[in-house]
């Protein structure tokens, strides 16, 4: 992991866990409004609405929407002694939410969240002992969320998943309409959630205590409303996976520290909705309706809502919600140029080498194996153990690859360094997937030994596609000789290079010269965003 990533990771951890331990009191001072919405939507294109998923959105890749919302009563005053309705001191509301979100490394995601109520309407503030009602047209407090991946799922979109999160909202709304806390408050949580493989089901929780402000409405023995213990759980249901559609639904809670609440009840909200991942339009889409227990502040009877988060074309990001829609990759392919080329591996078993297309990819300029090629490498893992069953006295070669770029004037040992270094941690993988080690062996060829022309899918490519199908991971089954022979003629690090030389080795190969991009893409094939190696 690079150590800027490592630092952020330590100190959003230490923040989250810190904040747990800041006394209620430090937060005591009372006052007579704070922010009526306690329904905070979250920025990344799969978390569910509420509940954040564990995992970062991918490395760069960026993410833009917006949430729409009408809640009926979200702050109604109740008598007391009778349970009747004194006065609706927020009828209505219809709120904007806009959020983006970006993932830095794997281990960080960083969301932002601006809030603006387009409208409010409710009956007059004397019960509060103020005169006129509240106002439309008002900012929400600003929210910064900070989510740092504690374990990672061991396949993309499959497995178990943990992280812990930090929600700051800072003070930019107006106290007096009910769109601010007045203050800087705090929302740590800890997520866990999971994914079953063959269905696709999401299951996701997350926990935490808000830090706010204690409010007290009306006369002092009044309503109070402060420090809560927060809750939400929901989950995500494939009805048509590759159409993209999948039913949403989950529950929060929000149990205050510092008053009692009255007996079974709960103040909470159940939501239940529709979304679709649509890849023409490169953009998730949810709505639905929520129910709420109205027997605490802030939560209303009803709430409609509705999210649009859109995902560039050239982000990482778009081809992980690629592939959740297709779920599996087909068993076959008629051509090399379907849609699946980027999203599903293709295992090419050409005599003696077993080729995986596009390719395993690896963390930008690092030896990390990037998570989105685990189900890769765990196909590779059951191919080789069938191979290895047929012929038990076969050897493996694992051959790392890149692409020409580097270092300016260093680009062939930097490129040579670097694949013998991810070579060697795919080893390290199938060895823990109980590979014999005696069976295995690594080398890097760096740039020298490009896809062939005849393994690339058909029509045009853009450079930066070529880079990537060149970035990749080649497995040759080979003999005692033949592998003893590729150890002793494996590419060496030089010191200085003529530049001619340089040039010479820097530049693709015929048959890449052959693919070349023309003015422009053929729409068969995505364009995948633009790294290094």
């Amino acid at each position: 992991m690079h150590p800027a990533s490592l630092f952020l990771r330590k100190i959003i951890f230490f923040c989250c866990f810190a904040s747990l331990g800041l006394p209620i009191k430090a937060m005591a001072e009372t006052q007579k409004a704070f922010d009526v919405q306690s329904f905070r939507p979250t920025p990344g294109p799969r978390d569910l609405v509420i509940v954040p998923q564990t995992e970062a959105i991918s490395h760069l890749s960026v993410a833009v929407g917006l949430f729409f919302s009408f809640s009926l009563d979200p702050l109604v005053l109740v008598d007391a002694s009778s349970g009747g309705k004194l006065s609706d001191i927020v009828k209505n509301r219809v709120e904007f939410d806009i959020m983006a979100a970006v993932g830095l490394t794997r281990w960080l995601e960083i969301g932002i969240i601006l809030p603006i109520v387009a409208y409010q309407a409710g009956d007059s503030l004397r019960e509060l002992g103020r005169e006129g009602s509240v106002s439309p047209g008002k900012l929400g407090d600003f929210s910064v969320i900070a989510k740092v991946p504690l374990i990672h799922r061991k396949q993309p979109d499959v497995g178990f998943g943990l992280a812990a999160a930090l929600r700051t909202n800072v003070p930019t709304g107006s106290v007096n309409d009910f769109t601010s806390d007045g203050t800087f408050t705090f929302n740590p949580t800890v997520n866990i959630d999971y994914r079953f493989k063959k269905t696709g089901i999401l299951l996701a929780m997350a926990t935490g205590v808000y830090f706010r402000p204690t409010v007290v409405l009306a006369e002092a023995d009044g309503p109070r409303l402060g420090p809560m213990f927060t809750a939400q759980a929901g989950a995500e249901v494939p009805l048509k996976r590759d159409w993209g559609i999948t039913a949403v639904g989950g529950v929060y809670v929000n149990v205050p520290l510092t008053t009692p609440i009255e007996q079974g009840c709960v103040p909470s909200e159940a939501l239940l909705g529709l979304r679709w991942y649509s890849t023409d339009l490169r953009s998730t889409f949810t709505s639905g309706f929520n129910f709420g227990i109205g027997c605490g502040l802030s939560v209303p009877t009803f709430r409609y809502w509705l999210s649009a988060v859109f995902v560039p074309p050239k982000m990482k990001e778009q081809s992980r919600i690629d592939f959740f829609k297709t779920g599996t990759c087909p068993q076959k392919r008629l051509r090399k140029n379907d849609k699946y080329f980027f999203q599903c591996p293709l295992l090419i078993q050409n005599k003696n080498k077993l080729v995986v297309l596009p390719g395993i990819q690896f963390i930008l300029d690092e030896p990390d194996v990037d998570p989105a090629s685990f189900v890769l490498l765990d196909q590779v893992v059951s191919e080789i153990k069938q191979i290895l069953r047929k012929n038990p006295s076969s050897l493996l070669l694992i051959e790392g690859h890149t692409d020409p770029r580097g270092p300016t004037g260093n680009e062939y040992n930097y490129n040579l360094e670097l694949s013998q270094k991810r070579a060697e941690r795919v080893l390290k993988y199938l060895v823990l997937h109980d590979i014999p080690s005696e069976s295995l062996a690594a080398i890097g060829y760096g740039y020298l030994q490009p896809v062939p022309n005849d393994e690339l899918p058909d029509g045009t490519m853009s450079q930066d596609d070529l880079f990537y199908i060149n970035r990749r991971v080649d497995f040759s089954i080979l003999t005692k000789k033949e592998l003893q022979d590729a150890l002793d003629n494996a590419p060496k690090q030089i010191g200085t290079r003529p530049a001619k030389q340089l040039e010479k080795d820097q530049a693709p190969s015929k048959d890449l010269k052959q693919k070349m991009p023309k003015p422009q893409l053929l729409p068969v094939l995505p364009v995948k965003e633009k790294t290094k190696n």
